[in-house]
This record gives structure tokens, sequence and C-alpha cells, in this order.
């Protein structure tokens, strides 16, 4: 069965594979920056961290985001959330309890400002935190990052300065090249939201030593002098471009699902109990009503900022509690079909979104369905001991069933300039994701 971290390579790759060959069959457009020459790199924040070579080599390495209390309020902020990590918290300390205590004690004030605030209350910042032996520490500056990193000799390395030091928005798609003065780096900044504003993309040069150097920078999008909704409050960047009525019903709808699918993990977590499955099935099945708690939040930001408004969803009637063959006829449809699907999407809508703010949302809500698609999967190879040979067929003809209704392309009925915003697939693009989802993982479990 396919974890997490196989599934996050899985869908950043077809993601990838996918952006690359609209780039290729569009060609280079006048405002913006030829991408010919450049090379596919990951700009999934583990894929980056994972070819990262620390000056001292470290054996843990995360980015973490915090949050801040804004001057005036009191409430305290929400607890700091890993992003990404490589390796093994505190993997050689001589106590790893006093060492992951360490840790997780890390002074959670200073660090790198994001490019654009999110939608939560908090202002956030963040950190590179690291473990080495009995060590720990964090990276909070850009003096504090060269130095950590030493000579930047990849991609990777490069792509961490720009977006840390440097403040800048990462592109997916091919964005990195090296050339004798050090590795060029395709970003973009800005917000095409109100008068005056715009969004640019950028070549910037970074030198073996982390200096940077911006080779060339082009105005790609005018901002819309009508984008914004009501009053702004201060320090608050509004989303892009787009018909209002159009993604504020999609974030709408989005964040009532999101809220709904607390319900349906809730339901699972209980009838899991009920039969008898691993603590540690149970345990994710309620972590993941809880992402989908934070999901429901976040996604109702982005609904509001855009004029829409969530559907507050009715009680839901307590249902009878399902046996084993009935829970596994679901999951294969829901979770290792949909969910699983629905994970790939994110991820692509992630890499793909024009709008900044759009994109750290769903880059946090792809990284938890990807989770909740992996739990999918073990909860698949548990039920499958707990049913006979003839039940694992009807089960396996339910799953088939379901990549044949699932696999039709469906336009996602928004306007162009709101599916761009949104990230969302054309129908041709859906089906290539769909079709390459197909073959690299549901054939092989087939």
């Amino acid at each position: 069965m396919p974890t997490y971290q196989q599934l996050r390579r899985l869908f950043t790759d077809i993601s990838l594979a996918t952006l690359a060959a609209q780039t290729a069959g569009c060609g280079s457009e006048t405002g913006s920056i030829s991408r010919t020459g450049f090379e596919m790199t990951s700009c999934d924040p583990e894929g980056q961290l994972a070819a990262v070579t620390p000056a001292v080599a470290s054996d843990y390495l995360a980015i973490r985001r915090i949050y801040v209390v804004p001057q005036g309020q009191s409430a305290p902020p929400p607890d700091p959330e890993i992003e990404a990590e490589v390796g093994v918290a505190c993997d050689t300390a001589s106590d790893p309890v006093t060492c992951n205590d360490a840790l997780l004690a890390l002074p959670a004030v200073e660090g790198f400002d994001p490019v654009l605030y999110s939608p939560e209350p908090y202002p956030s910042r963040y950190q590179l935190v690291w473990t080495r032996g009995d060590e720990v520490g964090s990276v909070t500056n850009q003096s504090e990052l060269l130095a950590f990193l030493g000579t930047i000799d990849s991609a990777e390395e490069a792509l961490l300065v720009a977006r840390f030091a440097q403040g800048q928005n990462l592109t997916c798609g091919p964005n990195t090249r090296l050339t004798e003065e050090g590795f060029e780096v395709i970003t973009s900044t800005g917000v095409a939201c109100g008068p005056g504003t715009s969004r640019s993309e950028h070549v910037l040069v970074i030198a073996g030593d982390g200096t940077v150097t911006v080779r060339r920078s082009v105005v790609v999008e005018i901002g819309d002098p009508n984008c914004a909704i009501g009053r702004l409050t201060a320090g608050v960047l509004c989303l892009g471009p787009a018909r209002h009525d159009d993604l504020g019903s999609y974030f709408a709808q989005m964040a009532s699902l999101e809220a709904a699918a607390v319900v349906a993990f809730e339901r699972l977590a209980r009838e899991l109990q009920r039969l008898s499955a691993p603590a540690q099935l149970v345990a994710r099945a309620l972590d993941a009503a809880s992402d989908e708690r934070r999901h429901a939040r976040e996604v109702g930001a982005l609904a509001r900022a855009f004029g829409g408004t969530p559907a507050t969803l009715p009680p839901v009637a307590e249902l009878p509690l399902r046996g084993a063959l009935a829970l596994a006829l679901e999951n294969a449809s829901e979770g290792c079909v949909r969910e699983t699907y629905g994970a790939l999407v994110a991820t692509h809508q992630a890499h793909s979104a024009t709008d900044e703010r759009v994109r750290e949302v769903l880059a946090r809500v792809a990284a938890d369905e990807t989770g909740h698609a992996a739990l999918s999967w073990d909860l698949a190879a548990w039920l499958d001991t707990q049913l006979s040979t003839a039940e694992r067929a009807l089960v396996r003809a339910a799953r088939a069933e379901a990549i044949a209704r699932f696999g039709a392309p469906h336009d996602n009925g928004l306007s162009p300039s709101a599916a761009s915003s949104a990230g969302l697939p054309s129908a041709s693009v859906a089906g290539a994701l769909f079709t390459r989802l197909e073959q690299r993982l549901w054939a092989q479990a087939a």
C-alpha cells in the first residue's frame, strides 16, 4: 500500500509532468518569462528539503510555520505547524526525550515573513528548525540561512534562498537552471488586485555564496481595480482578479464539503473502534477530522474574501455503524479513488493557482488530503484481512467501477480567470491527471 511520502512524491511528479506538458504545448507568451532551457525542479517543500546539504550535517530539518499575536489581541495564537520535514528529529541524540522537548520549546517569535498573509486572523512567519545529535536550533533570517546552507550547490538550496531570504514566490514547472554565475531561478512577486497593483515574474541569479542579483523582471498581470469586496483590513492583501460570484461560490461549496468531511471521519473512527481496528487507524481518522475542521475555516475565509458565504450544515442524524464489508466498499470508492484523486487535484491546484494566497491555503490542504488518501489505502489493507475471498472480490470490483465512473472528464464550470486563480484544471488537464494516476497507482494496485 502506498505510504504518505510515496503519495506526496507521486502526486507532485504527476502534477509537474502535466504542467510541463502544458508549457511545452503552449510555447512562449509575450509578457512572461520564457521557460526554455530551465529544468523541472520540485516546488514541493519536502522535495526541496530532501536535497539540502547543510554546511554541517543534521539529523532532521523542517519548515515550521509560527503564528504571532497581533497587537491589542490577547487570545493565544495557534500552535506552530510543520509544513515539511526530512529526517528523524533527535535521531542521534543521547536523550531523545529531552532533545524533542527542546525542539518544541524553540522560540516561536522571529522568522521569515510570508509573501502574503494567511486568511487566519494571526500573522505568520516561517522558520527552518533542525536537530544534530543533542543540539537543536532554528534559522530565522537571511544571514543565519546562508551560514546554515554554506555553499549553494543545488537548485533546491537556491529555491530556499529565493523563497525565504528574498521573499519571492516560487513558480512551479521548469524553474531553475545552472549557469557559470550560479543558479537561475524563476520567481514571482506582487498580487494583481486593486488600482496600481501588478504581478511580476523574475529571473534571479543565486551565486554559490548566496549573493542574489535580478537578471530580468517582467510584469505579467495588471491588477483588477474592482477586485476587493468591502473594506480591507490593514495589512491583509486581497485576492487576485476573478469573477467573485464564481470563486466565492466555489470556495463556499468547498468549505461546506470540508465541514461535511468532519462528520464522515468522526463516524469512521467510531466504526473502526467497533471493529477493533488498530489504534493507529482510529487516531488517524480523528486527526483527519481535525484537519477538515481547519480546512473548513481556511477555505471559508477564502470564500468570504471572494464574496461567498459558506453554508451552515444542518445537524446530521446519527447513522448506524457499518460492518467491515460495507466500510470496505465505501472506502474503495470514496477513499482509494475519489479522495486519492482529490488529493492529486489539490496538489495540482497548489502548484498552478495564480493567486498566491489561494496557493498558500491549498498547499496546506493538499498535504493533509494526501495524508487522508494514505489513510484510505492503509484502511483498505487492514479491511482486506477482515473479509472473505468473495468479499474482497466485491471490493476490487467497487474500486474498478469507481475508477470508470470518475474517469470521465468534467468542465470545472468557472470562468477562465477564476479557474486560473484557483488552479483548477480544465477538462483536458483533469483527464491527463486522472490517466497518469490510473497508470501509476490504480493499475499497480489492481
